[in-house]
């Protein structure tokens, strides 16, 4: 099977090879050795842990290197990206199995991200704690060049609703630790995402809102403007994604951002 340009929506030399859930990045473009999440990786947090389905679920690659962008990691963050099968898990959606981000040392409010799809169409799940009362919870769909921006102490999954791979990029702050072990407690999210496009509620949580149904967020203050990629926001201008690294610093940004989505 040929590879597929995504050079121009995620604005640098990459491609992806859809046979091997895998991206070729172009000369002088490095990464982290990929890591592949299995099944058994998230089984917890499955609404069947028995459930049938691909055993290679998504290829995660760090700290891709582009020596254009080297003010990212002055500035606390790092690029990465994403590549989720198609198909199903039992009843689900192949889906990342969600997590949490730690706080800055001395700071409630958590670190952020930001992720910017390139290929494919799929659902950004959000709920805004990991915990079993819950306030909120969002389902954004997205698709080539929307980029969402992951509230501060936001649970955040991405669910693969097409019949193609899904390729995402992220900015993302270097000092974040990702927080599985909540979710895992309660066997993932407070909704399942069904492959027939419906929900299934997680009778572990107490309380759950009825889920909201949102746009992809716009914003030039945020940087989030389709038609840009992260990568060339960031050569024009390496402060723009400071919100993600320094999260307390940008709380009138979080609060617009909610605001847009309703709360």
């Amino acid at each position: 099977m040929s590879l597929i340009d995504l050079s121009q929506v995620a604005g640098f030399e990459v491609a992806l090879d859809p046979h091997g859930l895998e991206l070729r990045f172009g000369e002088g473009i490095t990464s982290d050795p990929p890591q592949v999440r299995r099944k058994a990786d998230i089984r917890q947090m499955l609404l069947d842990p028995q459930a049938e389905g691909p055993d290679h679920l998504y290829t995660i690659y760090m700290h891709i290197r582009l020596g254009r962008v080297a003010a990212l990691e002055e500035r606390g963050l790092g690029l990465g990206a994403v590549v989720y099968a198609a198909g199903t898990v039992g009843r689900e959606r192949v889906r990342s199995q969600g997590h949490v981000h730690s706080c800055p040392p001395g700071t409630e409010l958590a670190y952020s991200e930001v992720y910017e799809f390139w290929y494919g169409s799929g659902l950004m799940y959000l709920q805004d704690v990991a915990s079993p009362e819950v306030s909120r919870v969002l389902l954004v769909p997205v698709g080539p060049g929307d980029k969402v921006p992951i509230p501060p102490g936001w649970v955040h999954v991405v669910v693969n609703t097409g019949e193609e791979p899904l390729v995402l990029g992220a900015v993302y702050a270097l000092e974040t630790r990702l927080l599985y072990e909540p979710l895992r407690e309660l066997g993932g999210t407070a909704y399942y995402v069904l492959a027939d496009g419906g929900l299934e509620r997680n009778p572990r949580y107490r309380r759950v809102p009825e889920p909201r149904r949102v746009s992809v967020p716009r914003g030039r203050q945020a940087c989030l403007e389709p038609d840009l990629p992260m990568v060339r926001a960031l050569m024009e201008d390496p402060s723009c994604y400071d919100y993600v690294s320094r999260p307390q610093e940008h709380r009138a940004l979080w609060d617009w951002l909610l605001g847009e989505w309703g709360g």
